[in-house]
């Protein structure tokens, strides 16, 4: 894909994206298996996109990522994947407002 830092952080985006539609869904509604659905579909997608891309099993010195790396891009991953999930939830209140 685009190199071994970005594509964890993109994978580790898309998963944390799908855990936070499982999350944020509404368990009583009867379309809750949607998010669930869609959830499920985007973390499954992220680990086969980052496994199948490339040889990903390298040791931290060879050129994978050590542990401070990993951390820091896994922070900033879920950092952003709560900021997109904010972001697309607030458009949707914003609209929903709008169209009353």
């Amino acid at each position: 894909m685009l190199g071994f830092h970005l594509d964890y952080y993109l994978c580790c985006v898309i998963a944390v994206s799908g855990l936070l539609f499982i999350a944020t869904s509404n368990r009583n509604s009867s379309a809750a298996v949607i998010p669930y659905c869609l959830g499920i579909i985007l973390m499954l997608t992220a680990a086969i996109l980052f496994f199948s891309t490339d040889n990903r099993i390298i040791n931290d010195y060879q050129g994978g990522l050590d542990a401070n790396e990993q951390t820091g891009l896994f922070a900033l991953s879920t950092l952003t994947a709560l900021i997109i999930r904010k972001l697309f939830s607030v458009g949707k209140k914003i609209i929903r407002t709008n169209s009353n």
